[in-house]
C-alpha cells in the first residue's frame, strides 16, 4: 500500500458521524469516495447510485451496513471453513464458501471468497 487511506477506512470514519455532519463533508471528493465504496461493495451500477449532498448519510450507513455485513460473513465463512479443512472435510469447507458466495451482494467479498475457494483442493478437482 502507498500510505493513502483505503476508502473503507474513511467509510468506518464516516459512520461515526451524524448525518448532520455528514451532510457538511459531501464535497465532490466525498462523493467520488462514496461512489468507489458502493461500486466495490455493490452489484449496482455505478450510474444507478448517484450520491449528491441530499442523500450522502443514508448512501454512508448503507454502504457501512452491507460493509459490516459482507466483513462479518466472510470472516464466518474462513473460519467455519477452516474447520472443515482441519476436520479433513475438504467438501464442506469448499461449500460453506460456496453457500457465501451465492448469497452475497458484494462482489468485494464474493472475490476473497473465490481467492479462498481456490486454495481448497479437493481430489475430485485435481
Amino acid at each position: 500500500m502507498d500510505g493513502a487511506e483505503h476508502v473503507f477506512d474513511i467509510l468506518n470514519r464516516w459512520a461515526a458521524l451524524s448525518d448532520d455532519e455528514l451532510a457538511r463533508l459531501a464535497d465532490e471528493t466525498a462523493l467520488i469516495n462514496i461512489r468507489r465504496v458502493a461500486e466495490m461493495l455493490t452489484d449496482i451500477s455505478p450510474r444507478t447510485i448517484e450520491p449528491t449532498e441530499a442523500n450522502f448519510a443514508t448512501i454512508v450507513r448503507e454502504m457501512h451496513d452491507l460493509w459490516r455485513r459482507g466483513s462479518r460473513g466472510l470472516g464466518e465463512a474462513i473460519i467455519k471453513s477452516t474447520e472443515y479443512q482441519r476436520k479433513g472435510d475438504l467438501v464442506a469447507a469448499r461449500k460453506v464458501h460456496e453457500v457465501f458466495m451465492s448469497s452475497c451482494p458484494s462482489e468485494f467479498y464474493r472475490t476473497i471468497a473465490r481467492y479462498q475457494l481456490s486454495k481448497i483442493v479437493t481430489p475430485e478437482i485435481r
